[in-house]
């Protein structure tokens, strides 16, 4: 799939419903860009097959279900954190993390997510600071999993902990536990990729990025900022203002809002 077929896509997917999203196709759709001539379609089938496994153990019930999702996707299929080179690009990438076997917390959490809502099973990301989770509902009782760790169950004694060394919280906070949107659960995984192109001085990767989090995103004035930004420093000051006027448009810190406001307006002088 060529970037802009895939652009396309993504912009399609962002015009609709957050519920309109499917999470592993989008994040596959995003992978895309950066791997332009490899075929989607092994992969997708490769998805399926992951879901039917899971659902041929529910369907038997010899299983607990968490269990069985767990069993399916790191017992079977091997998925977990790379915890040796974390910060390599491939693990934000799905069809790297699909090949590999190993990923970022959010991107394996894609994976976890999307397959158990294939089989029938409702689960979603949490609004968990700096270590991505997810939670899965079973019988009334909800199931919060690290799929950084073998999707090991995650008791509120052991969240604790991650929040005070990861995170540097000291205790567990209610908003915590709350579900996110599939939209922000994309962004926190594209955020991964923009993060580290910036930090390695890759600035046009970083608008290439900044470009998929606005289609799939369109309503997030903070990435129209930033793609603004980088517009306007690569000297594309035409982009630079368009993105910015989109930034302005929607709601967002009016601290930032001022600033982007006079930078625009610069940028606005200097084209004239």
């Amino acid at each position: 799939m060529e970037p802009e077929e895939a652009l396309a896509a993504l912009q399609k997917m962002g015009e609709g419903p957050d519920d309109g999203i499917e999470l592993i196709e989008a994040a596959l759709l995003l992978a895309a860009r950066d791997r332009p001539h490899v075929a989607l379609d092994r992969y997708r089938a490769y998805i399926d097959e992951i879901t039917g496994l899971l659902k041929q153990r529910l369907d038997t019930g010899d299983e607990e279900p968490v269990t069985a999702l767990i069993r399916t996707l790191a017992d079977d299929h091997g998925y977990r954190g790379d915890q040796r080179n974390y910060d390599d690009p491939q693990n934000a990438n799905m069809i790297r993390v699909i090949d590999r076997r190993r990923g970022l917390p959010v991107a394996l959490g894609i994976l976890y997510i999307g397959v158990a809502r294939r089989a029938g099973l409702p689960a979603s990301g949490l609004n968990f600071p700096s270590h991505f989770l997810i939670s899965v509902d079973s019988a009334g009782t909800r199931h919060v999993l690290d799929p950084f760790y073998h999707g090991r169950r995650l008791e509120a004694g052991q969240m604790r902990d991650i929040v005070r060394k990861v995170a540097q919280v000291p205790d567990l906070l209610p908003e915590f536990y709350a579900p996110v949107e599939d939209r922000a659960v994309l962004l926190r995984l594209q955020n991964n990729v923009k993060i580290r192109a910036v930090q390695n001085g890759q600035m046009k990767r970083a608008a290439q990025v900044l470009e998929a989090m606005v289609a799939l995103a369109p309503s997030h004035g903070e990435s129209w900022r930033e793609l603004g930004l980088l517009r306007a420093q690569a000297g594309e000051l035409r982009g630079g203002v368009e993105a910015l006027e989109r930034s302005l448009a929607l709601p967002g810190d009016e601290v930032e809002r001022h600033r982007t406001a006079i930078l625009l307006q610069q940028l606005r002088s200097s084209m004239n």
